[in-house]
């Protein structure tokens, strides 16, 4: 962008080299600084990402920029493919997951108090404000959802945001890097899991934790290929009715559940989903 600036600045001092006014050589001068320093504002917005507060609730969304990408690209499992390219409108996602904080204030539960079992084991998780909500059933994602004039993210959509633009196994490369992600071999301690939402380091579209921490659901039902999948980015709402997606894998998963491309899914009714919370979207509406 520096040697862009600089040509231009050269052509147009060689253009008007003869010119005999200096007030106008000055003023041409100006304007072309102006514009420059115009095209690089619009080129540091392009390859940047926007952040909104939500008022009623206090999360900070992220704006996602509309795009195509290959769904389900790299995909190792049958319900991974076919792959599959995916046009998808420009929208908003929660830079994080949804926290207890933010939960207590909508809902007004706390069901990250209930102590589970795994592996015969007693386990329960952390507990504040910044932690992520966990043990939420979909159903109760979308009652959240409901009061607060937000939805969950379609599949489409959250593998879309997830990869931000990238085309490896994750969304930071083809092997695995603790700095960006909890899983089940540096979340656990002494029984207790679940981070602080965060605390690792972002995708490129400035979103946290969209690997490991929690499980989050999104909107579609279950099936067990992409098969007939929407290639508009819409949720794909026919299938397996008691059944729904969830991303991302959580603090209890091996590596490999944390791809940008691995689904699995849950009864959307389970009780005691306690890897399980979610991050919201909001649909924005672009005149053609």
């Amino acid at each position: 962008m520096k040697k862009f600036t600089i040509l231009i600045f050269m052509f147009f001092v060689f253009m008007t080299l003869e010119a005999q006014n200096e007030d106008l050589l000055l003023e041409k001068i100006i304007n072309l600084e102006k514009r420059v320093n115009l095209i690089q504002a619009k080129l540091e917005r392009l390859h940047s990402f926007t952040e909104y507060k939500h008022k009623k609730t206090g999360i900070v969304f992220v704006w996602i920029p509309a795009g195509e990408f290959e769904m389900g690209h790299g995909g190792t499992k049958s319900n991974e493919q076919p792959s599959h390219t995916v046009s998808i409108n420009e929208f908003l996602i929660s830079k994080y997951e949804i926290t207890q904080e933010q939960w207590q204030k909508i809902m007004n539960t706390t069901p990250w108090d209930t102590p589970f079992k795994m592996d015969q084991e007693d386990h329960s998780v952390n507990q504040g404000n910044q932690y992520p909500a966990s043990n939420i059933p979909w159903i109760d994602a979308q009652e959240f959802c409901r009061r607060t004039g937000l939805r969950l993210p379609s599949e489409a959509e959250w593998e879309y945001a997830c990869r931000a633009g990238s085309r490896s196994k994750f969304y930071w490369g083809n092997e695995m890097d603790d700095k960006f992600a909890w899983y089940g071999e540096n979340a656990k301690d002494e029984g207790i899991f679940g981070s602080k939402v965060g605390e690792k380091t972002p995708n490129k579209f400035g979103l946290y934790d969209m690997s490991g921490n929690v499980w989050e659901w999104s909107q579609d039902h279950m099936h067990p290929n992409y098969s007939g999948a929407p290639n508009n980015g819409s949720a794909w709402e026919e299938g397996q009715q008691l059944r729904r997606i969830r991303r991302g894998g959580s603090w209890y998963n091996d590596k490999v559940e944390l791809r940008s491309a691995n689904r699995s899914s849950a009864q959307q009714e389970e009780e005691n989903p306690f890897t399980t919370g979610f991050r919201v979207a909001f649909s924005l509406i672009t005149e053609e």
